[in-house]
């Protein structure tokens, strides 16, 4: 990991058991720094919460069931200096984090955009 700020990466989800099982293999493959983390926001009622896979949170979003919904409740409780959003259906490569401060922004910077997905 290079130096760069603290990341929050934030993925919405309302799928299946097995559809959850599979991002969650997605997300541990993500290269992360010390102080990075990772939630997954369940738009489903909290008892159909697996457990978490390391590193990964899974947290409940239930109310309104909807993508800007779930990433606001994470949100609400990430740490990191960034957040980062990615979508459920997308398989980011493992260095994304890396590459999305590499270089690092401008001073003023409030929003990176960028590819660094497989599909």
């Amino acid at each position: 990991m290079s130096d760069r700020p603290s990341i929050s990466v934030i993925v919405p989800f309302a799928g299946s058991r097995k559809q959850l099982a599979s991002l969650l293999s997605v997300l541990a493959a993500l290269e992360l720094g010390d102080q990075d983390e990772i939630f997954v926001a369940l738009n489903r009622a909290p008892a159909e919460i697996e457990a978490s896979a390391a590193r990964v949170q899974v947290i409940p979003a239930p109310g309104l069931r909807s993508p800007g919904f779930a990433r606001n409740q994470a949100g609400a409780i990430a740490r990191g200096d960034w957040l980062v959003f990615i979508d459920a259906d997308t398989q980011p490569e493992p260095a994304l984090l890396d590459h999305l401060f590499s270089p690092a922004p401008a001073a003023g910077t409030a929003v990176l955009a960028g590819a660094g997905l497989n599909r």
